[in-house]
């Protein structure tokens, strides 16, 4: 009895013995493999994560693009208005000169 007794817990102890160094090798491993060592849904998380930013950028990027397209419109527009104002106050001041010319004329 005493000899089984004895076997038995020697296999007791290989066995804590033997998971013991597996768990180390386990934990090696994982130290080894680092950073690339993630299992697939971490990996897919981040693949989607690195995915949206750059949609997101993307999308403010076309909102910016469409901004300034907006921005040149208007100034544009305010630029053509400036010239037609210069344009009618050249006419008006002409006219004001023809005119002031006819009254000193009927002056006289």
């Amino acid at each position: 009895m005493n000899d089984q007794a004895n076997d038995l817990q020697s296999r007791v102890i290989a066995k804590q013995l033997f998971d013991t160094w597996k768990a180390e090798q386990e934990l090696e491993s994982d130290r080894a493999q680092g950073f690339l060592g993630g299992s697939w849904p971490t990996w897919a998380a981040l693949i989607l994560s690195i995915g949206a930013i750059i949609w997101a950028g993307g999308g403010q990027q076309r909102q910016n693009d469409e901004q300034d397209r907006r921005l040149d419109a208007i100034e544009d527009r305010q630029l053509q208005q400036a010239t037609d104002a210069q344009q009618v106050l050249q006419r008006l001041a002409s006219i004001e000169a023809k005119l002031d010319l006819i009254t000193e004329e009927r002056r006289k």
